[in-house]
């Protein structure tokens, strides 16, 4: 068997592997119901503690007893002046917010005083009330004026692709009485999740246009001031596969969830969280109410988050967790909140990432194990690559990432069993094979291309005729002073990437970033006849893309970034130039130098793109359709002899040819020195930067001298 025969087999049995783990229905069905346990032996495994600033009160049986005692008599279901104490106890804390996983969709028995009287007491703290998602006959199908959405105005939508699953067509909202006491809502609906172990949770909801935040969301939000007691406004939004609340990211799957990551619970308790009973709180707000001392301190409530639900038997949400059997449905709110607390939201690793990375690893077990020349090599193998996707799963967890094992521990393992009996059936002709292959595997692309020439890796350059292109920002050290670090870096490389991409694409060579200053050429090391036209249309297309996204880039930093270019065409050394053991392929000589100037001198005539007049006959030569604007004759430092510099605009059809006659026109009768004509001309212009410069050089020859000035017509440029 020939190396390449082996080598196709070897691909063939890792690609047949991947495809059989991911794509073979009733196996692949397998494997999902196998990875959702693993995850949750993860969740287990890794679980943190929970964050103290989330507490829960709850209506336990204890609770019920207390509210039916003799001195109460207050039976199921309560009336509602009794849950006032309890949020005036919260209001003496100084809660952040308390969020009732409770519904009152239905007017008090006790009369109307009652629901004002609780109306009144939400709307002194920070309360969020639940809706539930409904089509029954309790349903509103739309949003109630009175119903305050302090959410709404805060929230910003790419309404491109986010999940229909997402869109409610109704909700069971609070009684007419009780509806416009809450600072907000949040929905308490689980979604269509197909699963027994809540893994997920949505959110956010939509209701027509209106987003409504999941009760643990919308707890956070309400929230008007941060951990250090500051005031603070929480801005989300949402786009297909991602929610963004404040500077906390988390991940929106296909079908509208997001993964929780669970915390630790106390089985002595039941809860994950410190969870304080009904009655003990409700006591505690009357004591306070009648002067009297509290049964609960309110410091165990100061700065935190309270989330009230039932729990007693009968009344109680149940669900089960990968930590908890029997969890509370508040504590799913209660985690959502944790994780936006915490900021450790999971990602989850893209389908495209692990199925690469799968198949890598298939590949490369499959054809090791063929080309293997014994069987330890072959156990070897197995021992490197056969842990990397449980590895890579449980190193996942605590970096925030959930990264399936399953599938593809069995597409590397059936990778494994494949190339180990392929391996045992060529097992007597090994070596020749081996042998043979060897020929393929020492020679890759790039070593092979140093061995064809090694001077590559030599000191020394040659002279020849390049398009040099240097470009800059404008202010950019003033906007880098007003930006966060990673504000700062995340502009540059958005910036430079886009700028890269265009000169790659002209064909051009890349020399090296200064800052945010980036500077390149064409005509090496290949060959391009053709390289000052590329140089221009690069930089054309450079300053379009940048004026696209300017808005972007201003929205996202506040910075308004404008580039200025300078390019010339002239004879220069290229090479490789440094020392013996580290160099770079870059440029030298006079035209690189004036490249550079004619970038600065942007600056004199308020113009963004300069091109000297070798770069531009040669572009125009090449292509008719380039229009143009003369800019000047100047004379910049460092060179005596003055350069023609023109200002590309574009292509026929983009500039108007009326407007640019009359320039040139203007620009003729100045070089003759006939000033007045030239500057009637210029002001009947429309306002231009360039135009203003010439206006205000006009009228200082005309100021000083009427006219009679020596002057040469080349602006002598006194800095760089």
């Amino acid at each position: 068997m020939k190396a390449l025969i082996k080598l196709v087999l070897g691909c063939a049995i890792g690609v047949a592997s991947f495809l059989v783990a991911f794509f073979v229905p009733g196996i692949n069905d397998a494997l999902q119901r196998f990875e959702l346990a693993s995850w949750d032996l993860r969740q287990r495994l890794f679980a943190r503690e929970p964050h103290p600033d989330i507490v829960l009160v709850v209506l336990d049986q204890d609770s019920l007893d207390w509210a039916a005692s003799e001195d109460r008599q207050w039976k199921w279901v309560w009336p509602r002046v009794v849950y006032s104490p309890l949020l005036r106890f919260c209001q003496e804390a100084g809660v952040r917010a308390v969020g009732f996983d409770f519904l009152f969709t239905g007017s008090s028995e006790e009369g109307v005083d009652d629901d004002i009287g609780f109306r009144d007491a939400m709307e002194s703290t920070r309360f969020v009330g639940a809706l539930q998602p409904s089509t029954g006959r309790r349903v509103t199908e739309s949003w109630p004026e009175l119903a305050k959405d302090p959410a709404s105005s805060l929230f910003s939508l790419d309404r491109d692709g986010y999940p229909p699953a997402l869109i409610q067509q109704g909700f069971e909202f609070y009684c007419e009485d009780l509806i416009s006491g809450p600072t907000m809502f949040g929905h308490v609906g689980r979604g269509p999740i197909d699963e027994d172990v809540v893994r997920h949770c949505f959110p956010v909801f939509f209701f027509g246009e209106r987003p409504v935040p999941m009760l643990g969301l919308a707890v956070y939000l309400a929230a008007d001031r941060d951990s250090e007691g500051q005031p603070v406004e929480h801005r989300w939004s949402l786009t297909s596969d991602r929610l963004q609340v404040d500077d906390v990211s988390l991940p929106i799957l296909a079908n509208g969830s997001t993964p929780l990551r669970f915390r630790r619970w106390n089985p002595d308790t039941e809860f994950t969280y410190p969870a304080y009973s009904a009655s003990s709180v409700i006591q505690s707000g009357l004591n306070l109410m009648d002067g009297d001392t509290p049964l609960l301190s309110p410091e165990i409530f100061r700065d935190k988050y309270v989330l009230f639900a039932p729990s007693a038997p009968g009344l109680r949400d149940i669900h089960v967790t990968p930590l908890n059997p029997k969890s509370a449905g508040v504590e799913v709110h209660a985690t959502l909140l944790d994780n936006l607390l915490r900021k450790d939201a999971f990602e989850v690793a893209s389908n495209s990432s692990v199925m690469i990375t799968t198949l890598f690893l298939s590949l490369i077990l499959s054809v090791t194990s063929i080309f293997a020349r014994s069987s330890r090599q072959v156990s070897l193998a197995a021992a490197l690559v056969l842990p990397v996707p449980i590895a890579l799963g449980m190193i996942g967890y605590p970096l925030g990432v959930w990264w399936p094992i399953l599938g593809p521990g069995a597409a590397v393992l059936l990778s494994l069993i494949g190339g180990g009996l392929a391996y045992s059936s060529t097992e007597g002709r090994r070596r020749r094979f081996i042998t043979n292959a060897f020929q393929h595997y020492l020679s890759p692309l790039v070593i092979e291309n140093i061995l064809k020439d090694p001077t590559k890796l030599k000191l020394g350059g040659e002279r020849r005729e390049l398009t040099i292109f240097f470009s800059d920002l404008e202010g950019f050290s003033t906007i880098s002073e007003g930006l966060e670090p990673m504000q700062l870096t995340q502009l540059l490389n958005d910036y430079l990437t886009d700028m890269t991409d265009i000169i790659l694409e002209e064909g051009g060579t890349l020399d090296k970033y200064e800052g945010d200053a980036i500077i390149a050429f064409w005509n090496a090391p290949l060959d391009q006849p053709d390289h000052a036209l590329r140089g221009c249309r690069a930089a054309l297309r450079c300053q379009r893309k940048l004026a696209d996204r300017r808005e972007e880039f201003a929205a996202e930093t506040g910075a308004v970034l404008k580039m200025r270019i300078g390019m010339h065409t002239g004879q220069v050394v290229v090479g490789n130039m440094g020392s013996v053991n580290r160099f770079d392929y870059t440029v030298l000589g006079d035209s690189a130098n004036l490249a550079a100037r004619l970038e600065g001198a942007n600056k004199r005539f308020g113009t963004y793109l300069m091109v000297s007049d070798a770069t531009w006959n040669q572009a125009k030569a090449e292509c008719p359709e380039l229009v143009a604007r003369p800019i000047g004759r100047i004379r910049v430092v460092g060179r005596a002899t003055p350069v023609q510099v023109i200002e590309p605009l574009g292509y026929d059809g983009e500039v108007d040819p009326e407007y640019l006659a009359k320039f040139e026109l203007a620009l003729k009768l100045f070089d003759e020195k006939r000033w007045e004509e030239a500057l009637k001309i210029f002001d009947s212009l429309p306002s231009d930067a360039l135009f203003e410069t010439y206006k205000k050089e006009l009228r200082g020859v005309l100021e000083a001298s009427k006219g009679e000035e020596e002057w040469d017509g080349v602006w002598q440029l006194t800095s760089k």
